[in-house]
């Protein structure tokens, strides 16, 4: 597997972009959030997904030179039209357009309709923890054919999206508390990733076309469906949160925003809420309790073959550092798919 830098990552991305109709600054924004995400190791949100914009572009799903458009604002809340532009670039303006109103209102929501894959969800709430203030964003799908992709509990075809969900709170400089998951058992991504490297899933992620459990990621391409965070047995529970991620995300962040061919229940959107905890306390309050926390967390009797407990967000920033350091290995079939779009393209990487 060839490793690359990210900053060569980043500058690839960006000149096949700009070659495929995208503004400089649209295609700096996405291109940057791409080699962020291998960075953190969210290796099925980075790199690997020119090939999908590439084909978004060119079936008009995505406008690669549009601009979001805020089309409602009452002081706290605001919802924001992408007008099909990319998903990193209406979420970027979103969130900080949440900060900007959280300073002055102390909360802030801002939904986001008519927007592509916004990519990985954590950025954003990163951003927000890294500004002093704590966020959250949730990304939502149901019904529909695009990013439909998840049975719910019990079921055994697609209704809805995997529909991740983000929060983040201060701590250290660019090392917040962040979770960032889909509320399927993965997110499609990381099937692309196995599929990529004809790997095993680590386990039944996935149902094929039949409704029957299978660790093979081809069967989800086949007709099958991904299941809910829990599984086959504990699945209630990710099926719960991926319904209220469809209505924060999708519902909230769709308002007047849905397409007229679309049906009643084809629904995609995001919302981002941020909370200015100077409003609450002082930072170095929060500062103190969160450091406090964290500490008690890390010094719990470990079991058995495990080395350290790492708080949510710490695995990503330790990934940052080694990846700056040592580069990011990009699988070849991830390598040689974009490399042949480049050339079919006539673009030099």
């Amino acid at each position: 597997m060839p490793i690359l830098d990210h900053e060569k990552i980043y500058s690839i991305s960006k000149t096949m972009l700009c070659a495929k109709g995208a503004t400089t600054e649209n295609a700096d924004v996405v291109a940057r959030h791409l080699a962020n995400a291998n960075l953190a190791g969210h290796d099925s949100h980075g790199f690997i997904r020119i090939p999908q914009y590439f084909n978004d572009i060119e079936t008009g799903r995505l406008d690669p030179k549009a601009s979001p458009e805020i089309i409602s604002d009452n002081g706290s809340t605001v919802q924001v039209n992408g007008n099909d532009s990319f998903g990193q670039v209406v979420a970027s303006f979103s969130t900080e357009l949440a900060i900007e109103k959280a300073k002055k209102h102390g909360v802030a929501v801002v939904g986001m309709g008519k927007l592509g894959h916004t990519g990985r969800i954590g950025t954003y709430t990163e951003v927000v923890a890294n500004s002093g203030m704590t966020g959250m964003m949730f990304t939502g799908f149901v019904g529909g054919t695009v990013g439909n992709n998840v049975a719910p509990f019990g079921g055994s075809a697609r209704r809805l999206g995997t529909n991740p969900i983000s929060m983040a709170f201060p701590y250290k400089k660019n090392c917040p508390i962040l979770l960032d998951f889909a509320t399927s058992i993965a997110a499609e991504g990381k099937l692309r990733v196995y599929k990529a490297r004809n790997k095993k899933l680590p386990d039944n992620w996935v149902i094929d076309k039949n409704g029957i459990p299978t660790d093979d990621p081809n069967a989800y391409y086949e007709g099958g469906a991904i299941l809910p965070v829990g599984g086959t047995i504990g699945g209630h529970k990710g099926f719960a949160l991926s319904m209220m991620v469809s209505l924060m995300g999708a519902v909230m962040g769709s308002i007047g925003l849905t397409s007229p061919n679309n049906g009643p229940v084809d629904k995609v959107g995001s919302s981002i809420l941020v909370i200015n905890l100077k409003s609450l306390s002082s930072i170095d309050h929060f500062g103190q309790e969160v450091s406090d926390i964290v500490g008690y967390i890390k010094n719990t009797p470990k079991m058995e073959g495990v080395d350290e407990i790492l708080f949510p967000g710490e695995i990503e920033f330790n990934t940052r550092n080694q990846r700056i350091a040592n580069g990011v290995e990009i699988e070849d079939a991830t390598w040689n798919l974009i490399s042949d779009l480049a050339k079919t393209s006539d673009i030099k990487i």
